[in-house]
């Protein structure tokens, strides 16, 4: 699977990218920064710069949700998950590395 979030900087992105590496709830983490997001918020429309986390792991959802909500910063942080279907090989390397 694919987990998207955001968060404020690229040092907020690289430290969560680094825990999920490091801690084995993601294989591959890639970092787009400089997005621009537009959103609801307490009813007013807001506009920010915000860094994107394309999350690839195989781990549970339920596990990893979990976890993204425990080390972000965001009092209600984007967690999409996104189901994929690749390469055989890719996907072997995903399990290897976050399960």
């Amino acid at each position: 699977m694919v987990v998207i979030t955001t968060c404020e900087n690229l040092n907020q992105a690289k430290e969560i990218a680094k825990y999920l590496l490091h801690n084995r709830y993601a294989a591959c983490v890639n970092i787009i920064p400089s997005i621009i997001s537009m959103y609801y918020w307490n009813d007013e429309l807001n506009e920010d710069s915000e860094v994107m986390l394309f999350i690839k792991s195989a781990k549970s959802f339920d596990e990893l949700k979990k976890i993204i909500k425990k080390i972000h910063p965001y009092e209600v942080p984007e967690i999409i998950k996104i189901d994929i279907d690749g390469d055989e090989d890719y996907i072997k390397y995903l399990e290897k590395y976050s399960k």
